[in-house]
């Protein structure tokens, strides 16, 4: 992913390219073109690059020229080869990559309770605040730390 510097512009952009011109010109475009369509957050021009991808490769284009147009890995153009599901709409949209489940979580109300502890901790000057020390004023206040699963 190129890094683009207010400050020294052009000249100061680094990616994982290995330094080819033509892969950063083509990467540098692709970042402009992000920009004036909203930020480099754009996930409809994501999802564009994407959708254009698989097209190409489903109309026979060798994945080396749909490459180059793109500015992309080949790793990248099968793995949204491979996601490619024509039943479904949403299959170039980002995938989260946070667990479904966690359920080592701690409740609401025992989250709730340590940021209480936290912000009285970090009023006092003199209080370490940490782990141990939000359990210790947890302990003093009689709740026991069992995690449930």
């Amino acid at each position: 992913m190129p890094f683009r510097s207010s400050v020294y512009g052009r000249d100061a952009i680094t990616s994982w390219s290995g330094g080819n011109p033509y892969r950063e010109r083509l990467k540098w475009q692709r970042l402009n073109e992000n920009v004036e369509q909203g930020g480099e957050g754009n996930v409809d021009a994501e999802e564009r690059a994407r959708r254009e991808a698989v097209r190409r490769a489903m109309a026979g284009e060798p994945v080396a020229s749909i490459m180059a147009a793109l500015g992309r890995s080949r790793r990248w153009v099968f793995k949204w080869l491979t996601r490619y599901q024509p039943k479904r709409a949403d299959w170039a949209g980002s995938r989260s990559l946070a667990p479904a489940v966690s359920p080592t979580r701690a409740s609401a109300e025992l989250e709730a309770l340590v940021l209480k502890v936290r912000a009285r901790l970090d009023a006092d000057q003199w209080a370490q605040v940490g782990a141990a020390a939000i359990a210790w004023e947890l302990s003093k206040l009689g709740v026991r730390l069992v995690i449930e699963r």
